[in-house]
């Protein structure tokens, strides 16, 4: 039939004629009235938002040529308007004409607004021109088959290409045309909708990534709206609008901070359900199509068909794309907002938070979350696809559709149940995952001290079982999972198998025909919409429950108690109680100054203060005392008295009992007793915030006594500290920390014990320099509150408090007036008469005790293609015969899962041959085959992979670890070895497995479905070779950059990490010193960087799966495309199979490349471990090493002409001869420097002699084992090493003794027992920092006294320091038990105070390396008196 004029006047859509063509009347109407509509209701709202925003371009010939083109459009529409209006074809082309020129005046004008003041191509221009150039040219067809009107045709195509040339100039960047001002943008804020939909932003990235290795500079800045600063403001404030009490407040927080961005993702998420289900209709109509006899068929229907395909899958992958890259923001913006506020709540949380929490938090937590965001941000649009597809089910097969309603009821009931044990189990493990993690860093942290004291090989066995029972807490868990991915599979599995099952008995019983070919795929495919998201939801809930469980401990996190300063101002003005901290814009805290000159002269009041630890006991007498500017006042006591929490009180960290302290000062240069000094170079620790001024920083090192310490280190000044200061000796550190506190120009600074480690030489120096009359503290007028041990210097004081051993106020006043037996005195005459102290001869600064360690660490080149090697490495931690078992296993679960599409469709085509039942049970065979494979896959993977590969990558972490070189040890930052622990030993527990089967059945499904596509035209399989080598050229291609990205995400994540570290262990002296918004400005600048990597990331994943869905949808049409035009060589069934096996082919295909990237992933932790086992150096092992026996050591030791050259080719130690008989007494003295540090790493075996050899008794100790070695020398460190865990596990980590007996009678000689017992008896679990240090001297001694009665007194023990710490009193208790418990030893007292070395037999002075002085103590170093 003809088309005409009065067909083309109804609305449709279609016209009955011989063409297919939609009519006249419903292209106008929707085309052009609609669309015009829509865009002139939303035009006001655009044009008023532009011009309340600021001119962004410069005067270009672009901006003329857009308005002139413009100009010519609105004058094409108003010609066309007045044709349209001579000629009305049908009841709506005046209506549309009037419309369309009033939407091309608004584009015009909005063209122009566009341009100078929004900084990307307008999104609302291009998608006016998209769609109304769609409707112009769908008119224009119609207008070139009817003929209606001659001239229509002309001016409909003149302006067409006027709006393509429109749409081409708008969607140019205006990167170029903007303002120098404006143009420090990211390439994704310049992009417009065109190149934000298909990523083509990246495609610059991509082309780098695949011919040169990236760096972080290379990758893309983030937008502002995805900046930390903007991310932070926002979360803050919907923070602020949330109750704290509710336990949910961080989901409404986040919900209510990001809800415009989530419902961004409400159109787009809609789309891929009306595209989705659309396909179902696609399938029944194609395969109607084919099954109509061919005399009957019409081509123009197949042509309809064949546009239909095209919209409904090209419309799949566009709106897919939009909706993951508006989700890909969401999880970004979420994760940068989260970091951000765990890193404010990271340096105002209380002292006593703890630290391993926040690691996690920042390491595992809040990327687990964001990792699920994308599976809990859809579920309403999961709801909608199962109610449409159980509607669409009923509509096509009946009442049994209720079926896979009831399936996936039990199926939630049943997980429901599950994730009751699920949560508890993941909690635990994730506990298991913290203390373990905590335990590593500690030892890694402290690797120095646990090889000084000997427990090396006990340290080592503790973390290897720590893992076992984390591995054993995480079997459990896996059990469950297991149990739940099994119910998550029941919907996918059994929900086809139900209604075929019913569908066949029925119309068995009722002798009606069997299902058709069409219904059978047709409600296969509803099926299988209907159950996937389901499968979904269960499939996540081990994952959700994770999630729920991390943003709990986020949660209390930031919950947690704040910092609040209780102190006052001298002024009478309290400090703010808590302070909510912005990472970039983070204010010094106010306080209000006196008025009055007495009140400006007085720093310091402390009015009645009783401490916690005075407060426990009877007849407190509180704490009174003023500090005046300018003064020096010192803290006294003993160990344990409360000195150090004395200090924390003024600085407002602990809050007194009773009473109150009020200072004068906003920040306060502190130096804590054990010095906190972040991994960076020596001059930034000491200028941190401030700016480099070369006069006073040369002051300060003079001042400090730094300046022959410099000149020893290669890089002087630029040489990194290291973790913990490793690579710094303990007098270094304090005198590093004084010149922190002394360069920030505080005019008042705490200073807790710094002289205790240095020796004599080097106090005197820096007592003279700082606290003599014409000392730097006079000079400016510093006040300073000192506790310490030493009495010899009160004399320079004003004031001194001294505590008792219970915290109360034993005197208060000047030094003059206090008498005590401890009190010696200081010469001040004398002290003031030495002005040479200090300097030293050209000879010692050129000598060099430390091994000049390198900034940075050679790393391995980033392989972009990926390394077998990393598979082969895995592949052997797990074993042969499980590595065959498991790709058996996914093989045949693969097999099982897609084989009832090739059954149904076999019986379906010839039900004659397959009676109903046999269909029905070989089916129930088929889903039995498909959960038992299912099963042996995940107990294969999670069990006996995760398993063994879990052991055996931890214990080569461990070994590796504890034979490295300590020098090592001193070039490395332990936040790097510790992400070989906490992070990519996670990816390779949780990751791993969970993506090699992915990987695994990803492509034996790829395979099966792509298979199966073929199915649908024998033609189709012309095109395989082409989108093999498609595929391949993509994968390789997206490969190289992600392998890339995903390197610098992690990359990025370690700096981040190591701050978070560093932050939260110094975080008091950050407090004091006023410093949060420096160190929240280095917060911000890293999460930025590891934001800028992290998007990138899944951008590159979403620009993946877009790209793989326009070639499957090409696939698709080409298929239906072959089958329609060329019907002979395809079949419904056929056709059936294939067009349901493009859902999944898609899918899996994504899936499989997906899985790929993710491997490599987490292989990358799988390499860096492989890396760090190959490239790790380790100690020398002699070939003739042997036994010495148990017998050894008896004691004597033999140096003889030893040297010790470092690598850099300094001498640390030059020619050095002495010997020790059996029993003897040695002492060892010298200054910061000398080659002390360096002689006891050589008896220890912490390195070997350059030259000479060091016997004890008749064996050179470089042919004894170092374990043997450091088992037998017993060493007590300065820093004294307490581990975590129990009193009885610190004193007898070894598990030697049989009972408790030993150990108490031990605790009670070092009146240790009432301290203990206070603390709940030797199985209590022990917290360093609540120990003095003092006390934790004494634990370590008690630890040396048994390691030597199971050794049966054949040891040599080394005091490194040991009294260092301790007041008179303890010290005589420590040297009378070390005389009677190792009195027949042979005893090495490195010291550099005097009476710690007023028991030995033999003295020997180290300088520049050598011996200076031998001889008895008197000779050595004078009278002792």
């Amino acid at each position: 039939m003809a088309c005409d004029i009065a067909a083309d006047s109804y609305f449709g859509p279609n016209i009955q004629c011989d063409q297919f063509d939609f009519t006249l009347c419903f292209e106008q109407t929707v085309f052009g009235v609609g669309f015009s509509i829509f865009f002139v209701l939303f035009l006001p709202f655009r044009i008023n938002r532009l011009l309340h925003a600021a001119p962004l371009t410069l005067s270009t010939p672009i901006y003329g040529f857009k308005i002139g083109l413009g100009a010519v459009l609105v004058g094409l529409r108003l010609v066309s308007l007045s044709t349209w209006a001579r000629n009305p074809v049908t009841r709506v082309s005046l209506a549309a004409a009037v419309w369309d020129c009033i939407s091309i005046f608004g584009l015009a004008l909005l063209v122009a607004l566009e341009h100078n003041r929004s900084p990307r191509p307008s999104s609302y221009v291009t998608l006016y021109l998209l769609s109304t150039g769609l409707g112009d040219a769908i008119q224009m067809r119609t207008l070139l088959m009817r003929n209606y009107i001659h001239h229509a045709l002309s001016i409909e195509s003149v302006g067409l290409f006027g709006k393509i040339l429109l749409l081409i100039i708008e969607s140019w960047p205006k990167g170029n045309h903007l303002k120098p001002s404006k143009r420090a943008r990211g390439p994704e804020e310049l992009a417009g909708i065109l190149d934000r939909t298909f990523f083509w932003w990246l495609n610059s990235l991509f082309q780098q990534g695949y011919r040169n290795s990236l760096s972080l500079s290379d990758l893309p800045e983030l937008d502002y709206l995805l900046s930390v600063d903007h991310l932070q403001r926002r979360f803050q404030k919907s923070r602020a609008k949330c109750s704290i009490s509710n336990k949910q407040s961080l989901i409404y927080t986040h919900l209510r901070c990001f809800r415009r961005d989530y419902l961004q993702t409400v159109i787009p998420r809609l789309g891929m359900i009306c595209f989705s289900y659309g396909q179902t209709f696609l399938i029944s109509a194609t395969i109607t199509y084919l099954e109509t006899p061919a005399n009957k068929q019409k081509v123009t229907n197949a042509y309809g068909l064949i546009g239909s395909a095209a919209l409904i899958y090209v419309g799949l992958a566009v709106s897919t794309a939009t909706y993951n890259r508006k989700l890909a923001r969401v999880i970004t913006k979420f994760r940068g907002a989260t970091m951000a506020e765990v890193s404010s709540k990271s340096l105002l949380g209380d002292s006593h938070q703890d630290k391993f929490t926040t690691t996690v938090i920042v390491s595992t937590d809040v990327d687990q979350v964001a990792a699920v965001i994308d599976k809990v941000a859809d579920i309403w649009a999961k709801a909608i696809e199962v109610l449409v597809g159980v509607w669409l089910l009923y509509r096509k097969i009946g009442p049994v559709s209720a079926a896979p309603i009831i399936i996936v009821t039990l199926s939630f009931v049943g997980q429901a149940w599950t994730s009751q044990n699920l949560k508890a189990r993941q909690a635990s493990w994730a506990e298991a995952m913290r203390q373990r993690v905590g335990i590593s860093s500690m030892v890694l942290r402290s690797m120095k001290s646990i090889r000084l004291s000997g427990l090396s090989r006990s340290m080592e066995s503790f973390l290897q079982l720590d893992r076992l029972r984390e591995l054993q807490v995480s079997t459990r868990y896996r059990w469950i999972s297991i149990q739940a991915a099994l119910v998550a599979n029941i919907p996918d599995v059994l929900s086809a198998f139900v209604v075929f099952a019913w569908l066949a008995l029925h119309t068995k019983s009722h002798q009606d025909p069997p299902f058709s070919t069409s219904e059978a795929f047709t409600s296969t495919a509803i099926i299988s919409l209907l159950s996937t998201p389901v499968a979904n939801i269960l499939y996540s809930t081990p994952y959700l429950v994770g999630a729920m469980i991390s943003l709990q401990r986020i949660q209390g996190f930031l919950d947690s108690k704040s910092f609040s300063d209780f102190r006052s101002s001298i002024a009478g003005t309290e400090f703010p109680q808590e302070t909510r901290l912005d990472l970039t814009t983070a204010s010094e805290k106010p306080l209000a100054s006196g008025t009055e000159n007495t009140q400006r002269s007085l720093q310091i009041c402390a009015n009645n203060l009783v401490l916690e630890i005075s407060s426990q006991n009877r007849g407190v007498k509180p704490i009174n005392f003023e500090v005046r500017q300018g003064t020096l006042t010192m803290v006294l006591g003993p160990i344990g008295c409360g000195k150090s929490t004395l200090l924390k009180a003024i600085l407002g960290e602990v809050k007194p009992v009773t009473g109150n302290v009020a200072v004068s000062a906003t920040h306060i240069g502190y130096c804590s007793q054990t010095p906190w000094l972040p991994n960076v170079r020596i001059r930034d620790c000491i200028c941190a915030e401030k700016d480099f001024e070369p006069t006073w920083y040369d002051e300060i090192i003079q001042v400090c006594d730094l300046q022959h310490d410099l000149a020893r280190m290669p890089e002087r000044d630029l040489t990194e500290v290291g973790s913990l200061a490793i690579s710094l000796s303990g007098g270094q550190k304090h005198r590093i920390a004084l010149a922190r506190a002394l360069y920030s120009r505080c005019s008042l600074l705490v200073l807790d014990d710094f002289l205790s480690s240095l020796d004599s030489k080097t106090s005197h120096s820096i007592t003279r320099k700082l606290f003599s009359t014409h000392g730097h503290m006079k000079r400016h007028q510093i006040t300073i509150i000192l506790a310490t041990q030493l009495t010899e210097y009160i004399d320079l004081s004003t004031t001194i408090v001294v505590l008792d051993g219970h915290g109360n106020e034993e005197y208060c006043g000047p030094p003059q007036n206090w008498t005590s037996t401890e009190h010696s005195g200081s010469n001040v005459e004398d002290l003031e008469k030495e002005p040479m102290i200090g300097h030293y001869s050209e000879e010692e600064v050129a000598s060099q005790e430390d091994q000049a360690l390198p900034k940075t660490l050679p790393t391995k080149t980033l392989d972009k293609r990926g390394d077998w090697h990393e598979w082969l490495y895995y592949g052997s931690s797990i074993g042969k015969w499980p590595a065959i078992l498991i790709f058996l296993a996914v093989f045949v679960s693969t097999l099982t899962s897609n084989f009832p599409k090739l059954w149904v469709q076999s019986t379906t085509s010839n039900w004659s041959n397959t009676t109903r039942g046999t269909f029905v049970g070989t089916y129930a065979l088929i889903c039995f085959a498909t959960f038992t494979s299912m099963f042996l896959v995940e107990y294969l993977l999670l069990i006996v992979m995760a398993q063994r590969s879990g052991v055996r990558l931890h214990y080569a972490l461990i070994q590796t670890t504890f034979t490295a070189p300590m020098s090592y040890f001193e070039s490395v930052d332990t936040s790097v070895l510790l992400n070989r622990f906490s992070q990519d030993l996670s990816l390779i527990d949780t990751v791993l497995p969970q993506n090699i089967w992915g990987l695994l059945n990803g492509f034996f499904m790829s395979l099966f479905s792509g298979g199966l596509v073929t199915l649908g035209s024998r033609y189709l399989v012309t095109t395989l070779p082409v989108t093999i080598f498609v595929i391949y050229w993509i994968q390789r291609f997206y490969l190289q950059t992600s392998r890339q990205i995903r390197f610098l995400a992690l990359e990025t994540s370690s700096p981040l990490h190591k701050h978070f570290t560093e932050v939260i262990e110094g975080r008091q002296t950050i407090r004091a010193f006023g410093w949060e918004k420096f160190f929240a400005r280095q917060a911000a600048e890293k999460l930025d960087n590891s934001q800028r990597a992290y998007y990138v990331l899944l951008c590159i994943q979403r620009k993946l799966n877009l790209t793989i869905d326009l070639i499957v949808s090409s696939l698709a049409v080409l298929m239906i495309a072959f089958a329609l035009c060329i019907p002979k060589y395809s079949s419904g069934g056929a056709l059936g199979i294939a067009l349901s096996s493009t859902l999944q082919f898609n899918s899996t295909l994504k899936g499989f490349i997906n899985s790929w990237t993710q491997v490599e992933t987490s292989l990358g932790s799988v390499s860096r471990i492989a890396s760090f086992e190959r490239d790790t150096p380790r100690e020398i092992c002699r070939d003739d090493e042997l036994d010495p026996g148990k017998e050894w050591p008896r004691g004597e030791v033999t140096v003889s002409n030893v040297s010790l050259k470092h690598s850099n080719g300094m001498e640390a130690l030059k020619g050095i001869s002495f010997r020790i008989r059996t029993g003897q007494k040695l002492g060892v003295c010298g200054r910061t420097g000398s080659g002390k540090s360096s002689l006891l790493s050589l008896f220890l075996r912490l390195t070997d002699p350059t030259y000479g050899a060091i016997w004890l008794d008749e064996f050179d100790i470089t042919r004894i084992p170092r374990r043997i070695v450091q088992d037998r020398i017993i060493c007590l460190p300065q820093d004294a090493l307490i581990l975590p865990g129990t009193f009885r596990f610190n004193i007898d980590p070894q598990n030697q003794a049989l009972d408790n007996h030993s150990i108490l009678c031990i605790l009670a000689r070092l009146d240790l027992l009432e301290l203990v017992a206070r603390r709940g008896g030797l199985t209590a679990n022990i917290v360093a920092n609540s120990l003095s240090q003092g006390e934790q001297q004494l634990l370590v001694l008690a630890r040396a006294i048994l390691r030597r009665n199971f050794l049966n007194g054949n040891c040599i023990l080394i005091l490194d320091e040991a009294t260092s710490n301790l007041d008179t009193k303890t010290e005589a208790l420590f040297q009378e038990v070390v005389r009677e418990e190792f009195g027949n030893n042979t005893v090495v007292t490195v010291a550099h105070r005097i009476d710690a070395l007023r028991d030995v037999d033999y003295v020997i002075s180290l300088e520049d390396g050598k011996i200076v002085r031998a001889g008895t103590p008197g000779e050595v170093i004078g009278e002792i008196p």
